[in-house]
């Protein structure tokens, strides 16, 4: 490959994220008589369209939708929340806000260190979109994945990019490396079986961000295919296991392989065709909340979902409205392309300030089960109910706040509720300290609860307090 340099007096100012210096989005043919940053280019031609060096990216308001660009990586760490340790062998891949992996997948050195490259969208100028959003997942054996339960993945900061340059001083490439691009791995818990791992590929014409799922002996484990659709699912303990694939428009096959002490490298899920795939519809009903008010509606298969949170891995494309969209249904809604199998359909599942009515005496409060055969279209037979949540003032209401070891929980009460319950889970998902009930506090604004379990431990981290400061401050400036 010829990719890699481009002139020393080429300077472009970048707001972005990126990958490794191995360039993977030049073109094998790239020429060193192509255009230059922000020139107009053809990602699917034979040649490339762009000086040696330069790879031709998304670009939607420019004339021909792509344009020539400086290529960006993702540089990082991936680390054992217990004690910083490098994990190595970790598994990286970068993703749209939305979910859908945009890489494939870089592998972690000895002392847990990636680089991934990442291609981002950019303006006419080949600079980076202000609005693109990239966020990171990572697996590795032994540990849960990221992100996972009740920990969400941050927007990588898309700020202050680093040169790269070879031994002459020639840039050849700029990286993002910050706070937002290291990864902590929690620890599988104690008695939570590890075992070998199974990977292979998603054989479909876009199989990105594809959830698969397999199961041995009721011992289930999941990860996400990469942009090529390769996938690996560690920690698969010895039995009969099955793998199956769960996105948005595809029906996949299912394989089972007999697990024992060696890893399982080629399992292929094939596609079976748009005609086995079917549709659920269903209603929402909004009711005191704001005007105007919107949620979203997501199916999970049972065999991820999470009884204790209420919440599990969601396969791509499998959520109304469609993926990227905010949230706005308040009314009717349905969800097309739905594989086989068994979900559980969810209302007001997002950060979107609206929950499921907590009144169980009243139809439409329940997590609902539905099982989908090939080409079956479901209606649900009651629609969900979905009022205004609780306001949270503190801590952490609307950006990341440190917090003491004993913190007090403030939020806001509203005079219809009878009580409150508070509940405390690690990041294992075992129930901390809880306190119920709590009752409601009349007349005043807001309902105070002061923690009363063991005092809380200060997680360590490598991020200082610069660090932690411009994360906020690129938070609060996504809010903006």
């Amino acid at each position: 490959m010829t990719c890699g340099v481009f002139p020393r007096n080429l300077r472009v100012l970048v707001l972005a994220a990126a990958g490794t210096l191995a360039l993977v989005g030049c073109k094998e043919e790239a020429q060193d008589d192509g255009g230059g940053v922000g020139s107009d280019c053809d990602p699917t031609a034979e040649t490339s369209d762009c000086l040696d060096g330069l790879t031709c990216e998304s670009a939607p308001s420019s004339e021909t939708g792509s344009v020539c660009a400086v290529p960006l990586s993702l540089r990082g760490m991936v680390l054992d929340a217990s004690d910083e340790s490098g994990i190595e062998n970790a598994r990286v891949f970068a993703q749209k806000a939305e979910g859908a992996p945009i890489t494939d997948v870089a592998l972690t050195d000895a002392s847990g260190n990636y680089d991934l490259y990442v291609p981002i969208a950019r303006d006419a100028e080949g600079n980076i979109d202000s609005t693109s959003g990239v966020t990171l997942a990572a697996a590795a054996a032994g540990y849960l994945n990221f992100p996972g339960g009740i920990r969400p993945a941050l927007p990588v900061s898309l700020i202050e990019p680093s040169d790269d340059t070879d031994e002459d001083g020639t840039v050849v490439g700029q990286t993002i490396e910050n706070a937002t691009t290291r990864i902590a791995l929690v620890a599988r818990g104690d008695g939570d079986a590890t075992g070998v791992s199974i990977s292979g590929n998603v054989d479909a014409g876009d199989p990105a961000g594809t959830l698969v799922v397999v199961d041995s002996g009721g011992t289930i484990r999941s990860g996400l295919a990469d942009l090529s659709g390769d996938f690996e699912i560690f920690d698969i303990p010895n039995g009969s296991a099955t793998i199956d694939g769960f996105k948005g428009g595809l029906a996949l096959s299912q394989e089972t392989r007999d697990v024992a002490d060696a890893d399982i490298t080629d399992v292929q899920l094939s596609d079976l065709g748009s005609d086995q795939v079917g549709s659920v519809t269903g209603s929402v009903s909004i009711v005191n909340a704001q005007g105007g008010a919107g949620t979203s509606v997501v199916l999970i298969p049972k065999a991820v979902y999470d009884p204790v949170f209420e919440r599990g891995a969601i396969p791509f494309g499998l959520r109304a409205p469609e993926p990227g969209v905010a949230p706005n249904i308040s009314g009717g809604w349905t969800i097309e392309g739905v594989p086989p199998g068994t979900y559980m359909v969810l209302a007001a599942f997002e950060n979107d300030g609206l929950v499921r009515d907590p009144d169980t005496s009243i139809a439409g409060t329940e997590v609902v089960e539905i099982t989908v055969t090939p080409g079956d279209a479901i209606e649900l037979p009651t629609g969900f109910k979905v009022t205004e949540a609780l306001g949270v003032v503190g801590p952490g209401a609307e950006l990341p706040e440190a917090v003491a070891d004993t913190p007090t929980f403030v939020f806001q009460d509203d005079s219809s509720e009878d009580f409150y319950q508070v509940v405390v889970y690690d990041a294992l998902g075992d129930v901390i300290w809880s306190v119920d009930p709590i009752p409601g506090v009349n007349g005043a604004e807001n309902v105070e609860v002061p923690y009363g379990g063991n005092p809380l431990m200060a997680p360590n981290t490598t991020l200082s307090d610069e660090d932690i400061a411009n994360l906020i401050a690129f938070i609060r400036s996504l809010k903006e």
